[in-house]
């Protein structure tokens, strides 16, 4: 299968294209972020449900390059963060705001999966994806709160799966597995498989997860840009997949 084209250079075109279609639905203010806003034009970026920021509590709209910035990922970001026992440790300013409580979206995407909610929503929202969609799941610990990035790629474990629509199947693609973190990941077959996985890691205190649940489409190479077929809008892209996310963008 091939991936479909978007019309957009990089994450930021398109972080600002899907959020002027994406705002007028919501009854709050969304608001754009860029995780280096010292290289805007290279660095992922997010559409929050919030001004409060970090956003790590909050599900959140995700655009970042992939592929050696040949193909844009777009999709759902959900994060879990640190354990109420681990308040003692991480008692500074930034190390409170990295600890879990019941508002975090993350117990709902939980509850979601282990109640099928969310594989109904990606059934119908895969109707309208000539791809299969992409899950991401990162881990790593936390050592220090005051210098802990999670998006940072120099550190952590994940794991890349393919969702299969018509056999609700996930597929591992691709993984790294280096302190064996996200060991209860390995193996899964399903949403449900993953849900349990999931959910035996949430006893983790000290662990930090971040998922992305999304599509891959590809950048125009600068010499074809017109007359491509296959290629995807700041619309098709909300209509065919976002904004089927939107009960998670809280």
């Amino acid at each position: 299968m091939i991936n479909p084209y978007c019309t957009f250079r990089n994450p930021r075109q398109v972080c600002e294209a899907v959020s002027s279609i994406a705002e007028p639905l919501f009854d709050k203010q969304l608001v754009k972020r860029p995780w280096n806003m010292y290289e805007p034009n290279t660095t992922l970026w997010w559409i929050t449900p919030t001004t409060d920021w970090p956003a790590y509590k909050h599900g959140k709209n995700n655009f970042q390059f992939k592929n050696d910035e040949q193909a844009i990922l777009s999709g759902l970001n959900i994060e879990k963060g640190l354990g109420l026992e681990t308040t003692q440790a991480y008692s500074s300013p930034k190390g409170r705001r990295m600890i879990m409580d019941n508002t975090w979206i993350w117990h709902h995407y939980i509850d979601s999966l282990r109640d099928k909610t969310f594989e109904s929503m990606l059934v119908s929202a895969t109707k309208r994806c000539p791809i299969p969609l992409i899950f991401e799941v990162s881990g790593s610990y936390v050592p220090y709160p005051d210098e802990y990035d999670p998006y940072s790629t120099i550190h952590g474990d994940f794991y890349i799966f393919s969702w299969q629509s018509s056999s609700k199947r996930i597929l591992i693609v691709d993984k790294k597995e280096d302190a064996g973190v996200l060991r209860p990941i390995d193996g899964v077959k399903d949403l449900s498989d993953l849900s349990s996985a999931l959910s035996k890691l949430n006893e983790n205190q000290w662990l930090w997860i971040d998922i992305i649940i999304g599509i891959k489409l590809d950048v125009i190479p600068e010499k074809k840009e017109k007359d491509m077929e296959n290629t995807w809008s700041e619309t098709d892209l909300w209509q065919n997949l976002l904004s089927f996310f939107r009960p998670w963008v809280i």
